[in-house]
Formats: C-alpha cells, structure tokens, sequence
C-alpha cells in the first residue's frame, strides 16, 4: 500500500506540472487540480484559494458557496491568533485537529458559519506566499470519526511542491499576459510551425530547464527531449538556448517578456525551500 501511494505520488507530480503547461487559465488548472487531489486523497468539501490582495481572492470550490466564503473570507482569516496562522503556513499540509481544540474551533465563525453546517470533521490545509501571490487550499472530510490517515498526509506532502510551483507559475504567467506588450508564446509558436509536443519542450527550455529535467516533467527520454529541441531549433533559425528565449520574445520588439515571469527553476527551488 506505501509502495502503490508513492508512485501515485510520483505520477500526482508530474500530471500537475503538465497541468500548469497545458491549461489556458488559473479557473481551468485549479478544476483540474481539485480533481488529481480527489483522485489522489479523498474529500467531501474542498476550496483551492490566491491573491496579491486578502480583498480581493479568487477561488475555486467544491461543495461551498463561493459567493459567501468570498465575502466572510477576510473577517474569517482576522479571528486566527497569529500563531494559528503562523502553524498553517509552516511549510507541510496541516490538519486542523492537529492544532485547534475543540473549544477553540467552536469559536470561530469558519466553523460555525461554513464547517459545521456541512458536518465537517477534520480538514487538512495548506498555505503560503511568495513574490507574486499568497496562496492556500484545504480539503474536509465530513462525518462522524472521519480523518486523514498519516500515509494521506504524506502523500499530499510530496505533491505540495509540486503544487506551490504550478500555482506560482500560473500566477506569474497571468500576471505577465496582462500587459498590454507581452508577446504570446503560442502566437510565436504558431508561426514558427511548432507541434504540440515542441512547444512543451521549447517553454521549459526557455524557462530554464535542462534536457534531463525537460524529460522527467514531460514523462519521455532525454533523447527525445534532445530531438524535439533541436527541431524547435531549426524552425526558430536559432542555435541555443539564449536565441530561442530572444527571438520567441522579442520579435514584436518585447525585451522584457522573460523577466516578466520568473524561471520554472527559480519557482522550483523557493517551494521545495520552503516546503
């Protein structure tokens, strides 16, 4: 059973890197997301939450009324003592009961007004920030005696990185196409004539991906990651790496596209810091 849930671990990471390659939107990768945690974990009620600003959160739900959890979230968040924050944002998936009592979850409005009329008994949570965004999401399970097993708690363990890193980069990446002069990648794409899978390795590797870490995110062999960009290579005319970045950025006079969203890698190495 360890050994099964290890390698569905394995399998979580890589489908939720290709998740936040593949999705066009925050809305879509974080519906996708929900369901590999369904999958993967279990739950009766889950919310998957980001924001540069606490007043203004975008949400995703399974279970809740979203209009009402965004217009109490804030007045929520304010009734934790700073050490209960400070606990949730402690770099691993946290389960509540782990933390508050009884008596203390009976106090806040969370439980009363959201929690309890869904017959809530133990929810699992994580949350964090970084240069772009803060970050969260909780899964509940409900009913009497319900609770998240220890080998669950691991394994959600190994796939937050993995989470932390895919949100990170859909945020930046939304934030970097709202400028009016970004240049789209997939326009480039399209008239250079990439595939499907050549855009896959064209984007890691001018994010800052090498071969080998190029294949074990994209599932195939570093020789075919080798193949794939060389193609890209020849339909872009360009020689390296530093020239693809160049060219699929700066051919509408753009410069400053790649500073605007932030290395996959550098993404990479603050969240497993972190976690």
């Amino acid at each position: 059973m360890i050994h099964r849930r290890s390698n569905d671990a394995t399998r979580a990471v890589g489908e939720i890197a290709e998740l936040a390659l593949s999705c066009d939107d925050q809305a879509a990768f974080r519906d996708e997301l929900l369901d590999r945690l369904d999958q993967l974990i279990g739950f009766d009620l889950a919310s998957i939450h980001a924001g540069r600003d606490p007043r203004q959160v975008s949400m995703r739900m399974r279970g809740y009324d979203v209009d009402l959890v965004a217009e109490r979230l804030l007045d929520y968040m304010l009734e934790f003592e700073p050490g209960e924050l400070a606990a949730a944002e402690g770099g691993r998936p946290l389960v509540d009961t782990e933390v508050l009592s009884s008596r203390r979850r009976e106090q806040l409005s969370l439980y009363r007004e959201q929690l309890r009329p869904h017959g809530v008994s133990v929810m699992v949570t994580a949350i964090w920030r970084d240069q772009v965004a803060g970050f969260g999401f909780h899964l509940a399970r409900c009913g009497r005696g319900r609770k998240f097993r220890r080998c669950e708690i691991q394994t959600l363990e190994q796939v937050l990185p993995a989470i932390k890193l895919a949100e990170s980069y859909m945020a930046a990446r939304a934030l970097a196409s709202s400028h009016p002069a970004t240049r789209s990648f997939d326009a480039w794409a399209d008239q250079v004539g990439l595939t499907r899978a050549e855009r896959r390795v064209a984007e890691l590797a001018v994010r800052g991906f090498q071969n080998p870490e190029i294949a074990t995110m994209l599932g195939v062999s570093s020789l075919t990651v080798r193949n794939q960009l060389g193609a890209v290579f020849r339909k872009a005319d360009v020689s390296n790496r530093s020239e693809l970045a160049f060219v699929c950025t700066s051919s509408q006079g753009d410069r400053r596209a790649p500073d605007e969203v932030p290395a996959w890698p550098d993404f990479f190495r603050r969240a497993t810091a972190r976690s």
